[in-house]
């Protein structure tokens, strides 16, 4: 099974190495590809994403009309499988991926959400994970 994550991405370049290496890390019986559309970032964004070689990493640097219209850049790209979207500044926990695969293990299985915390700019937690809005 093939899994893609889908990062939009916009002058993030501070949160964007963190945030590549949360995805990258995962591990599972899974297939794993890395998906950044980038907004035509001015802060040193498109040298970093020059600089990646993981053969897993896709990416596009080029204007757009916002995060929605860069999210459904991306999933035009995300290939069959699981689909995920992860913001610039976020992270995945460890193992999160492989949760994804478990769940999806059931065949009824169609979508899932994860809980989340936020966190501040040095990934310290300041609200506890999110079950309701």
């Amino acid at each position: 099974m093939r899994i893609s994550i889908v990062t939009p991405c916009f002058n993030q370049r501070s949160f964007l190495q963190q945030t590549l290496r949360s995805i990258l890390s995962q591990s599972g019986d899974f297939e794993l590809t890395s998906i950044i559309i980038d907004g035509g970032s001015t802060d040193g964004t498109l040298e970093f994403l020059q600089s990646l070689t993981d053969p897993r990493i896709k990416w596009t640097s080029q204007p757009d009309r916002g995060q929605a219209h860069a999210l459904n850049k991306g999933l035009e790209q995300a290939e069959d499988g699981v689909i995920g979207w992860l913001n610039s500044d976020d992270l995945y926990t460890p193992n999160a991926l492989a949760a994804v695969m478990q769940a999806f293990e059931d065949p009824d299985v169609k979508w899932a959400i994860g809980r989340c915390q936020n966190i501040d700019a040095q990934g310290n937690i300041i609200r506890p994970a999110i079950t309701r809005y």
